[in-house]
């Protein structure tokens, strides 16, 4: 399969491993170090996670009820204040 577009010589992944493309690979092996735990990985179509590939197309992250009162709260706040600095009180 053809290297997706965008694609890395070297990530870190969520599990304290590196994901590095063969050619770097080859590099490391090369340069001595021979003795690394490897294992292929394929290269997937679509992502497992299902995100789109653009991060602007993601879906926004949820927030939490408790995060949704602060913020009703904040923009109360903000809405008075406003009002109050509209009528000549500070």
């Amino acid at each position: 399969m053809a290297r997706p577009e965008g694609f890395s010589d070297m990530m870190e992944s969520q599990l304290n491993q590196l994901i590095v493309s063969e050619p770097l690979l080859d590099a490391v092996r090369s340069g001595g170090w021979e003795r690394f735990a490897v294992d292929e990985l394929p290269v997937l179509e679509k992502p497992r996670d299902g995100l789109p590939k653009d991060p602007a197309d993601w879906p926004p992250p949820r927030i939490s009820p408790r995060e949704e009162r602060y913020r009703r709260i904040l923009e109360s706040e903000r809405r008075a204040k406003t009002a109050r600095k509209a009528e000549g009180r500070s």
